[in-house]
Order: structure tokens, then C-alpha cells, then sequence
């Protein structure tokens, strides 16, 4: 901004926000898993194991089929928070991407109610490092996020 104006293409590059350690200070996944595992800790423990052989995106979509972080417990950072005020008053679009399971990443938009998307891991696809880079550059162009 300069001078209390927004450069037009500046305006046109979207926001790109990161679900955990980010705009949540924990990792969701840890979350919900220990309040699943603390809600059936026998059964949960079993089941965690037997997830695991169908690698990290299958463990983390059947876990969000049992449990996911409640949004509204979570702890939200107040500077990413005022990051997307200031974005979204310079009409920028709001996007939350995250390695997270799909089903927490969208509680926590409906939760807050900033974003114009959210997506994050399915059973097939874990969002997260070279995936997620992959994900930003073809869906907004290199350099465009």
C-alpha cells in the first residue's frame, strides 16, 4: 500500500493461508487424535495402527471420519487473523490450503467465515509439502499466491 492505496494487481494476487502452526497455533491432526485416543483410548490406540499400512492421507481421512478438532476450541492466531482483514479490505480473495484433512479444513472455514474456498487432504492425496507447493502453483500460476 502506498499512500492508503491498494495497487490494482496487487489486489488481483490472492491470499494463501496455512491451516496449522499458522492460523491455528497447534496441528490439528494432534488435536483431534488425542481426543480421540483420550475418548476410547484401547479402541482408538487399535484402530490408529491399523491405519497406518494405508499411508499418511488414509490415517488422516479415516481419523476425520471419527473425530476432528472442534473449531471453536482451537486457538486462533490474532496476526493472521488481522492479515486476512487487511487482505480481504483490499479485495483480495481469502484462501485456506492445508495438509489437514478436508473435512477440519472446512469446519474451520465455516467456523470463521473468511475464506472464498478451503481445501485440504482427501483419502488419495495428502496436501502437504511438494504436494500442496504443486496444488498453489497449478491452481494460481507460480509466484501468483
Amino acid at each position: 500500500m502506498q499512500g492508503g492505496t491498494v495497487k490494482p494487481e496487487a489486489a488481483a494476487i490472492p491470499l494463501v493461508v496455512d491451516l496449522d502452526g499458522t492460523l491455528v497455533r497447534s496441528d490439528t491432526l494432534h488435536e483431534a487424535l488425542l481426543a480421540y485416543l483420550a475418548a476410547a483410548p484401547v479402541t482408538g490406540l487399535r484402530n490408529c495402527i491399523g491405519w497406518l499400512p494405508g499411508g499418511k492421507a488414509a490415517f488422516k481421512a479415516e481419523l476425520a471420519a471419527r473425530r476432528i478438532a472442534s473449531p471453536a476450541s482451537l486457538q486462533y492466531d490474532q496476526r493472521v487473523l488481522d492479515r486476512i482483514a487487511e487482505a480481504r479490505a483490499a479485495g483480495r480473495q481469502i484462501y485456506l490450503v492445508s495438509a489437514s484433512h478436508q473435512a477440519q479444513v472446512s469446519a474451520i472455514s465455516e467456523h470463521l467465515g473468511l475464506f472464498d474456498d478451503a481445501v485440504g487432504s482427501d483419502p488419495s492425496r495428502n496436501l502437504g509439502g511438494a504436494a500442496k507447493a504443486t496444488y498453489l502453483c497449478e491452481r494460481f500460476g507460480a509466484g501468483q499466491y
